[in-house]
């Protein structure tokens, strides 16, 4: 069997095909009027020849999972993506590449199940909330170290005296007028006298607490420090007694308290 002279596009004569191979023709033409004989395997497939760039099994493309990588050199199957300081928008309907920090992260708009955006913290509101994160402070075992800043109340203890308690009538021994802008918490009363008494205390003409003394607990001593009472801004509390003897008596009070 013979061949033309080479002719770029042009088709080969009946009598210039092989017969015996199921397909026409058996030779094409390049450019440079050479012939390139095509061939197949024994499976009649079409033997080809493919340029790739590395060491690539086709069907395998990629690495196993939990492989070694090294930077530059091992092949991936890249993800797309552009890392610029910028963010530029895209038209509706067109493609663009992912933005990547320069450490390789994806840039993310959080949105609900409804494709709703969901407002992230601004970063100055996240430097706010660290700034505010920064001020706890622990101890080397974990432990957090608390420090109390709110001012320290003032603390009174006010005495008084009355050398002519009469008999049966309450009578005021201490009277004492909260300062304007204050607030006092009064945390124990002490009464004493010649006799025994029943001491009240009053806020502002206001019984709220009180007590007797007696011949085996001749001083009364009133405990209210768990639970102070209190008296607010240009309240007056006074503390009194009555006696039931003939004649009048000596007593004698302390007001303990905190001035806030």
């Amino acid at each position: 069997m013979g061949f033309p002279t080479p002719q770029f596009g042009a088709p080969l004569a009946p009598d210039q095909v092989n017969p015996e191979l199921p397909f026409y023709p058996i030779y094409g033409v390049t450019p440079s009027n050479k012939y390139i004989p095509i061939s197949i395997d024994s499976m009649g497939r079409l033997n080809v020849n493919a340029t790739l760039s590395g060491s690539v099994t086709i069907g395998e493309i990629g690495n196993p999972d939990e492989s070694s990588f090294s930077y530059g050199a091992t092949l991936e199957q890249t993800v797309g993506g552009v890392y610029q300081d910028t963010n530029p928008t895209l038209p509706s309907g067109t493609q663009g590449a992912v933005r990547l920090t320069q450490y390789r992260a994806f840039h993310v708009n959080l949105r609900d199940s409804s494709g709703i955006e969901i407002s992230p913290s601004l970063e100055s509101t996240q430097l706010a909330v660290k700034a505010d994160l920064d001020k706890f402070q622990f101890s080397t075992g974990g432990a957090l170290l608390v420090t109390n800043t709110e001012t320290v109340g003032t603390s009174i203890n006010k005495y008084a005296e009355n050398t002519t308690v009469p008999a049966a009538i309450l009578t005021t021994i201490l009277t004492y007028t909260v300062p304007a802008g204050k607030t006092l918490d009064i945390t124990g009363v002490y009464g004493w006298g010649q006799c025994d008494g029943e001491f009240l205390i009053k806020v502002d003409s206001v019984i709220v607490g009180g007590g007797w003394s007696s011949p085996s607990f001749r001083t009364l001593r009133l405990d209210y420090t768990a639970a102070p009472i209190l008296a607010n801004a240009g309240q007056i509390v006074t503390v009194n007694v009555i006696q039931y003897q003939t004649s009048t008596q000596d007593f004698k009070a302390n007001l303990l308290g905190t001035l806030n």
